[in-house]
């Protein structure tokens, strides 16, 4: 059965996304757009207000000044689950999976016997 379920996802899908988000979720996006497209969305959510911004206090050396300046800096935090949501919403047809999910639908590769060399 898990054989027919991977199967039908790869007629279905063309591409597999493998994604890290920043707080260590690791997840497989199957979808039919190229990676071009998925990049543009990316930059569409990181403006958008899902996104969690959260604004550090940088200090940097400047030379020329010969001062320490403090600056601050919007660190984006990204959420898979949150940018495939934000993906449904525009009509986008995506699956995503749980890299445990992932690796059970997947058929296991069988290990290749090597003949040893004949000297």
């Amino acid at each position: 059965m898990q054989l027919d379920l991977y199967q039908n996802l790869l007629m279905r899908y063309a591409n597999q996304i493998y994604l890290i988000d920043d707080y260590g979720t690791k997840g497989v996006i199957l979808c039919n757009e190229q990676k071009e497209v998925i990049m543009k969305m990316f930059l569409k959510y990181k403006a958008h207000k899902l996104s969690f911004v959260e604004t550090k206090e940088i200090k940097s050396f400047i030379p020329w000044l010969n001062k320490i300046v403090t600056l601050k800096k919007d660190v984006y935090k990204i959420d898979i689950i949150e940018f495939v949501k934000f993906a449904l919403i525009r009509g986008y047809d995506w699956k995503l999976y749980g890299e445990p999910e992932w690796n059970e639908i997947r058929p296991k590769t069988k290990k290749k016997l090597i003949k040893p060399k004949k000297r």
